[in-house]
């Protein structure tokens, strides 16, 4: 009885290479959706410490100072926009 491998790679050789490709996108779709579970749900919100820091490194890097003035920007920001195909 053949592996599982042995059994993909029996079927996917007799796909055509455009059904080759696809599988292969599909077989690295899955590598980084496996890669991106091992990561800790803790590891992804930030907590109050590293929020600060992040406030700390923008104004140390000026991250804002090409905003000549603020209220505007943010106005502008929360402008509301038409979506694509709700045009009416």
């Amino acid at each position: 009885m053949p592996t599982l491998v042995e059994e993909i790679l029996e079927d996917l050789i007799e796909l055509p290479v455009d059904m080759q490709a696809e599988a292969l996108d599909f077989v690295k779709f899955l590598k980084e959706k496996t890669r991106q579970n091992k990561i800790q749900p803790a590891q992804l919100i930030p907590n109050g410490s590293v929020i600060a820091d992040l406030f700390e490194q923008a104004t140390k890097n000026n991250l804002f100072s090409s905003i000549d003035d603020p209220v505007a920007w943010q106005h502008e920001l929360r402008q509301d926009r038409v979506l694509p195909g709700r045009e009416s």
